[in-house]
């Protein structure tokens, strides 16, 4: 009777739901705990001061996340083109049509080798970064820096890993940005892997929920269960 009661109330398990994903399903991301990005100038549509503004911007914000181990830094410009165990940014002028930039990675086991952020300086294409506005870069970059890191495309709007940037007008984080970042790289505290705030994440399919919620979900089932036991049992004096 109290089981079946617990079951019909719908509260025996939690409801655990994390929008963002992974780029692979058996993604660890990167084995070092900073990113060094460095940019190639050439053929950029725009100055170079103006891009490493916007990657200044990004790797600000990425390194904001307060429970993820990974810092990402900018180290300078560099003649280096094509994908690099220290990911370059540059430009292309073909290839990316009709998007502003994009992120490419290599893995082994699921483990990042290399990365390389695209950026497009195409004659007169629609994703020219010569045409968009500072604000838009900045999203444009801190979004293919994301998934430089290893994430994919979240489900929620508001994210900056959204699949379409055209709603967004600020540099930003969501929550679902910060779990996707907590989940591939947390923060080694006492006590992590039980209660230590790295351990709260999940994603897209690729990992249950940290061990930190089931532990707060498993204190309201007691909670609950204690007072549904005491509706049920007779009263004693």
């Amino acid at each position: 009777m109290f089981f079946r009661l617990l079951v019909n109330a719908g509260l025996l398990f939690p409801s655990v739901t994390l929008a963002f994903t992974l780029i692979t399903s058996n993604m660890k991301g990167w084995d070092k705990d900073e990113v060094k990005f460095f940019l190639n100038p050439a053929d950029c549509s725009v100055s170079a001061g103006r891009i490493e503004e916007a990657i200044e911007h990004a790797v600000n914000l990425w390194n904001s996340v307060p429970n993820s181990r990974l810092k990402a830094a900018y180290f300078g410009q560099t003649s280096n083109t094509g994908r690099a165990p220290d990911p370059v940014i540059s430009c292309v002028t073909s290839g990316i049509e009709g998007a502003v930039g994009v992120g490419i990675i290599a893995t082994a086991s699921g483990v990042i080798q290399t990365g390389e952020i695209q950026l497009n300086s195409i004659p007169d294409d629609i994703g020219n970064i010569a045409v968009t506005t500072d604000a838009q870069l900045d999203i444009a970059l801190a979004h293919e820096m994301g998934h430089v890191f290893g994430l994919g495309h979240s489900t929620v709007e508001s994210s900056l890993m959204y699949y379409a940037l055209g709603s967004k007008e600020h540099l930003s984080l969501s929550q679902d940005d910060i779990d996707g970042m907590t989940w591939l790289y947390p923060r080694n505290e006492p006590g992590d892997g039980f209660l230590g705030c790295g351990s709260l994440g999940g994603g897209g399919g690729s990992g249950p929920g940290g061990p930190l919620l089931w532990v707060l979900a498993a204190a309201g089932w007691i909670t609950l269960a204690m007072r549904l036991r005491d509706k049920l049992l007779p009263a004693r004096v």
